[in-house]
């Protein structure tokens, strides 16, 4: 989706997060139902204008074309509960490209070691996408120090 004569992000918070995502760091969409606890101590963009505005499938292909993400994982009910949701994250990575974890606690540990939560408009079940940084390296296996520890997102 083109939004203008190019997909630049003009946020200045967004595309310095993307600037400066390194291997293995996380950038967090998360859904307009979500409570983020104040004692998360993350930095917070909020994008929810109404419900559905900003949308996920308006957001992932702004970050994807101007970032360096190697990887999307989300809850492993949202193929089940939001499958259009999960049907368009599987478009726009690629199906090698998306991993799913446990919800609890794993998306919430992310989202808590994450380099940056963007809140969205969208009210989905399980509309919680953690993008991973990548760049031409082996693929990253783990989310390293989280409160629950090092998170395997990919096998052996």
């Amino acid at each position: 989706m083109q939004y203008g004569a190019d997909n630049r992000i003009i946020n200045g918070t967004i595309a310095a997060a993307l600037a400066t995502l390194r291997h293995g760091e996380v950038i967090f969409i998360a859904d307009a139902g979500g409570v983020i606890a104040s004692s998360v101590q993350v930095p917070i963009v909020d994008l929810g204008i109404a419900p559905g505005l900003v949308s996920i499938e308006q957001l992932l292909p702004l970050l994807r074309d101007n970032g360096d993400i190697e990887r999307a994982i989300v809850a492993e009910p949202m193929e089940a509960q939001s499958p259009q949701k999960y049907k368009f994250v599987v478009d726009t990575f690629g199906m090698e490209r998306v991993t799913t974890v446990p919800y609890r606690p794993s998306m919430y540990a992310i989202r808590n070691a994450s380099k940056l939560i963007i809140r969205t408009g969208d009210y989905s079940v399980h509309g919680n996408i953690a993008l991973v940084g990548g760049y031409a390296s082996a693929d990253v296996k783990f989310i390293r120090n989280t409160e629950v520890g090092d998170i395997r997102i990919l096998p052996d």
